[in-house]
Order: C-alpha cells, then sequence, then structure tokens
C-alpha cells in the first residue's frame, strides 16, 4: 500500500470521525492523497475499504485546495 493511499484512510477516518461529531468535512491537505482519492472513488475496492475505515461512505467534492488545515491536530 502506497503512502498516499495510507494517508488516504487516516483522512477518511478522521472525516467519518468529524461527521460522527456533526462536524464538516476536513480540508484536502495533500496533493497526492487528492489524487488517489481521484482513483479510488467510485470503485468498489473504496465502497469496501473506506466504508470500513472511516464507517461512512465519503464522496469528493472539490474546493479550489486553497486555505488553513484546521484538523491537522487529530493526526497526533
Amino acid at each position: 500500500m502506497s503512502t498516499a493511499t495510507t494517508e488516504l484512510r487516516r483522512f477518511l477516518t478522521i472525516t467519518g470521525q468529524r461527521f460522527d461529531n456533526g462536524q464538516s468535512a476536513p480540508e484536502m491537505f495533500s496533493p497526492a492523497v487528492d489524487a488517489v482519492w481521484h482513483e479510488l472513488h467510485g470503485t468498489p475496492q473504496y465502497a469496501a475499504r473506506y466504508r470500513e475505515s472511516a464507517g461512512w461512505l465519503i464522496g469528493h467534492a472539490a474546493t479550489g485546495g486553497h486555505g488553513l488545515i484546521s484538523w491537522v491536530t487529530a493526526l497526533a
């Protein structure tokens, strides 16, 4: 598994936690991780793997990729 795929799994886990807490989706932090998300999104592998990681089947919405990464402390 690539580093970007591992980081995508972590990102989606954090996204699921935020959704569970009534928060909005976090900002994407990496073009490489976003590229993997684009490759996997909509595939059967994505649905199975990331529903398990995040607890949700998380979609993708482009936001322009700019701004503060407010959730980075959740990675610790």
